[in-house]
């Protein structure tokens, strides 16, 4: 796992060992940048479900100015505390050991990007993130949330006031866009 441009382009990046988590392979992280905007003048970003990291410090390599990274297990964290040292972003990172839904009931920020890739196999952690979002409204005007799920679930066209814009599928994998309506 590599950060594929920016500042820390090249940089490779800690993992967890076995299949306990599953980063967004770079293909997909290409083709996820290429969509939003390969590069960023400032902004922040929550990576839910962060794993490794890899897509909130990807954010950071390309020009976010911070990044909230939630995970709930221990070596997840770990794992991301490593990469974050490497990288030296300690001061533009807020790192979470929580759930998700947790986190998002009690922060008191907005997001311009929030990005979630829970489990596969978690399907009603997508529903309830995405209904968080929208009930606690954590996206700023024009902010992005970017689901990445396995290709056989189907998430809502909308959510509350969040309304699915674009839906891009890869082999296994999936992505969907959403944002305010009107925005």
């Amino acid at each position: 796992m590599r950060i594929i441009a920016g500042k820390y382009r090249s940089r490779i990046l800690k993992t967890l060992d076995g299949q306990t988590t599953r980063p967004t392979g770079d293909k997909i992280k290409e083709s996820l940048f290429n969509m939003i905007g390969p590069y960023f003048d400032g902004g922040t970003m929550l990576d839910c479900c962060a794993g490794c990291g890899a897509i909130a410090l990807e954010c950071l390599s390309r020009g976010f100015d911070h990044a909230v990274l939630v995970d709930q297990t221990k070596q997840a964290i770990d794992i991301i505390q490593r990469n974050i040292d490497m990288l030296k972003v300690n001061a533009c990172t807020t790192l979470i050991h929580g759930d998700i839904l947790t986190y998002l009931a009690q922060c008191d920020r907005m997001f311009d990007l929030i990005y979630l890739d829970p489990p596969y196999d978690n399907h009603l952690l997508y529903d309830d993130v995405i209904q968080m979002v929208a009930l606690y409204h954590r996206l700023t005007p024009n902010g992005l949330m970017v689901v990445e799920t396995d290709i056989s679930h189907d998430l809502p066209q909308t959510k509350n006031d969040l309304v699915l814009t674009k839906k891009k599928e890869y082999r296994r994998t999936c992505l969907y866009f959403y944002r305010f309506k009107g925005e």
